[in-house]
Protein backbone atom coordinates (compact mmCIF):
# COMPACT_ATOMS: atom_id res chain seq x y z
CA UNK A 1 0.00 0.00 0.00
CA UNK A 2 3.01 2.45 0.97
CA UNK A 3 3.80 2.01 -3.07
CA UNK A 4 0.62 2.92 -4.17
CA UNK A 5 0.27 5.87 -1.95
CA UNK A 6 3.83 7.04 -3.62
CA UNK A 7 2.89 6.57 -6.99
CA UNK A 8 -0.22 7.97 -6.93
CA UNK A 9 1.91 11.00 -4.98
CA UNK A 10 4.58 11.29 -7.45
CA UNK A 11 1.74 11.23 -10.68
CA UNK A 12 -0.02 14.24 -9.02
CA UNK A 13 3.10 15.94 -7.82
CA UNK A 14 4.68 15.60 -11.97
CA UNK A 15 1.34 16.54 -13.05
CA UNK A 16 1.39 19.91 -11.44
CA UNK A 17 4.63 20.58 -11.98
CA UNK A 18 4.09 19.92 -15.80
CA UNK A 19 0.75 22.21 -15.98
CA UNK A 20 1.36 25.18 -14.05
CA UNK A 21 5.09 25.13 -16.35
CA UNK A 22 3.02 24.88 -19.77
CA UNK A 23 -0.05 26.37 -18.65
CA UNK A 24 -3.30 25.03 -18.22
CA UNK A 25 -4.99 27.12 -20.72
CA UNK A 26 -2.52 25.75 -23.43
CA UNK A 27 -3.09 22.65 -21.99
CA UNK A 28 -6.54 22.90 -22.00
CA UNK A 29 -6.79 24.11 -26.05
CA UNK A 30 -4.87 20.55 -26.59
CA UNK A 31 -7.37 18.89 -25.53
CA UNK A 32 -9.99 20.47 -26.88
CA UNK A 33 -8.70 19.72 -30.67
CA UNK A 34 -9.46 16.26 -29.74
CA UNK A 35 -13.14 17.32 -30.53
CA UNK A 36 -12.61 19.45 -33.77
CA UNK A 37 -13.14 17.06 -37.07
CA UNK A 38 -10.01 18.55 -38.38
CA UNK A 39 -8.17 17.01 -35.95
CA UNK A 40 -8.66 13.46 -37.13
CA UNK A 41 -6.23 12.75 -39.96
CA UNK A 42 -4.90 9.26 -40.50
CA UNK A 43 -1.50 10.18 -38.31
CA UNK A 44 -3.61 11.01 -35.17
CA UNK A 45 -6.38 7.91 -35.62
CA UNK A 46 -3.39 5.66 -35.61
CA UNK A 47 -1.45 7.01 -32.80
CA UNK A 48 -4.78 7.20 -30.66
CA UNK A 49 -5.21 3.45 -31.56
CA UNK A 50 -1.51 2.76 -30.83
CA UNK A 51 -1.96 4.31 -26.95
CA UNK A 52 -5.17 2.45 -26.47
CA UNK A 53 -3.22 -1.01 -27.76
CA UNK A 54 -0.36 -0.28 -25.42
CA UNK A 55 -2.70 0.48 -22.59
CA UNK A 56 -4.40 -2.65 -23.29
CA UNK A 57 -1.03 -4.48 -22.72
CA UNK A 58 0.19 -2.39 -19.76
CA UNK A 59 -2.25 -1.80 -17.30
CA UNK A 60 -3.94 -5.36 -16.83
CA UNK A 61 -0.16 -6.33 -16.07
CA UNK A 62 0.63 -3.33 -13.82
CA UNK A 63 -2.88 -3.50 -11.65
CA UNK A 64 -3.31 -7.74 -11.63
CA UNK A 65 0.64 -8.09 -11.25
CA UNK A 66 -0.20 -11.70 -12.99
CA UNK A 67 2.71 -12.82 -15.38
CA UNK A 68 1.91 -14.72 -18.56
CA UNK A 69 3.67 -17.17 -19.74
CA UNK A 70 6.95 -18.19 -18.97
CA UNK A 71 8.56 -14.58 -18.74
CA UNK A 72 11.65 -14.51 -15.86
Amino acid sequence: MPEAIATIALFLTITFLVYTHVGITNIANSYKLWFQEGYWVNYNVVEAISWVAKAAVILPGSYGRKRFGNCM
